[in-house]
């Protein structure tokens, strides 16, 4: 970070080995935040040192909300299909793109409330919106590129 004083860039795995013995604020910081490791921000990302696993909660509560914007999209092709069209494939093709808008709306939600509630910052929650939008969105694409080709 910055301007925290200190502050060293670490190998994640040597980071790992030296945080078994140092603490597990450590090794937690420098595998999720890219290796920048402080006293204080190492403290700040576990509730306690014996509580190594704040990595795994944000990466399972990341999986957690993909899988979410899957449920989303199905409701939504489920939706699609009952509403309808013309064909069948209109009214799922309408609500693969309906879909996308709306997951958008809750991966942003999701986003402020790492921010906002979690104490992430903005840089360290953009690749996590990133990859919690283009995951379901891809499929919604692939989805309505299959319905188009179909």
């Amino acid at each position: 970070m910055a301007g925290d004083a200190g502050a060293t860039r670490a190998d994640p795995i040597s980071a790992l080995a030296e945080g078994c013995t140092r603490g597990a604020g450590t090794v937690v910081h420098s595998i999720c935040a890219g290796g920048v490791s402080t006293a204080a921000s190492a403290r700040s990302l576990t509730a306690a040192p014996e509580h190594p696993a704040a990595c795994e909660v944000r990466l399972s509560h990341t999986i957690k909300v993909i899988a979410g914007g899957f449920v989303l999209l199905a409701v939504c092709l489920l939706i699609g299909r009952w509403v309808g069209g013309p064909t069948p494939a209109t009214g799922l093709a309408t609500a693969a793109k309906v879909f996308m808008p709306l997951w958008l709306v809750a991966a942003a939600i999701n986003m402020w409330a790492g921010v906002a509630k979690a104490g992430y910052s903005v840089a360290d929650e953009a690749p996590i919106f990133l990859v919690v939008l283009a995951v379901p969105v891809a499929v919604a694409l692939i989805v309505l590129w299959w319905l188009s080709h179909g």
